[in-house]
């Protein structure tokens, strides 16, 4: 009986081990699922404090998205603004240019209207030569110098007239009294003829006074004056007429150097 107890104890003791062994690996087991629950609870939080943290972010992201949004919508706003304003402003700047150039257009109609009213009334004064001029002005003081010689040859009569006499100084009817008889006047009698004097330069002066005449007479009738004043007045109104069309002239130019078609081509 002895060995049987024996062999019952060590069997009991066998057991027992092998218990203590089962209970040894159970609670190793019970720690390493209290270490594993410890463990998923960590991460539960860790993935609860990450789903927060991801809610929060889901949150900014979308306030930033809408923020980003309302910022392209803003700036697509302010480029359709400032394209609108360019826009504009390039029509008032293509406006502005039209007026400028309408106002050009008119000024240049306007100076083309007075130069060419200057022109016509240039064409219809005589055209003279200044030569031609200088000859008259020439013939015209020498016809002066020989009326005058004229003038120095004369003599002076005292006239008795009788009663009802008609005496004549060229067309002049006289009366009793001092006249100057020059070598050009004729003094006319009644019923006896004429009184003239005779010195003998006063032909050659006449004759010279004819052949001036004569001239001036064919240079009139070129020049298409009646007299030197008249031709000396054409040549200083053409004159000054040229003066003014060669300051409307540069008038023109500054208006429209390009002349008054390429004006109007860059008005349409």
């Amino acid at each position: 009986q002895w060995d049987r107890a024996n062999a019952v104890k060590q069997r009991h003791e066998t057991e027992a081990e092998r218990a203590d062994a089962r209970l040894s690996r159970h609670l190793d087991h019970v720690r390493d699922y209290d270490a594993a629950s410890e463990g998923v609870a960590r991460q539960d939080a860790i993935i609860a404090e990450n789903e927060i943290r991801r809610q929060a972010l889901h949150g900014d992201l979308t306030e930033v998205d809408q923020t980003l949004r309302r910022l392209r919508k803003a700036q697509t706003q302010l480029a359709e603004r400032e394209a609108a304003r360019a826009r504009s402003d390039r029509l008032r700047d293509r406006q502005d240019a039209l007026t400028r150039r309408d106002e050009r257009l008119e000024a240049l109609d306007d100076v083309l209207i007075i130069r060419r009213r200057q022109i016509e009334a240039r064409n219809a004064i005589p055209d003279i030569d200044p030569a031609m001029l200088e000859r008259l002005g020439a013939l015209e003081a020498r016809s002066g110098q020989l009326e005058r010689a004229l003038d120095d040859v004369a003599a002076y009569l005292n006239l008795d007239l009788l009663p009802g006499a008609e005496v004549k100084l060229d067309d002049i009817v006289l009366s009793s009294g001092t006249v100057r008889l020059t070598a050009t006047s004729v003094l006319h009698l009644p019923d006896l003829g004429d009184i003239r004097l005779d010195p003998p330069q006063a032909d050659e002066i006449r004759a010279e006074i004819e052949q001036i005449r004569h001239e001036t007479d064919h240079l009139l009738e070129q020049a298409g004056v009646t007299d030197y004043a008249e031709a000396a007045g054409a040549v200083r109104t053409r004159a000054d007429l040229s003066t003014e069309l060669q300051s409307l002239n540069r008038d023109i130019a500054r208006i429209a150097p390009d002349g008054r078609d390429t004006l109007i081509d860059h008005k349409q």
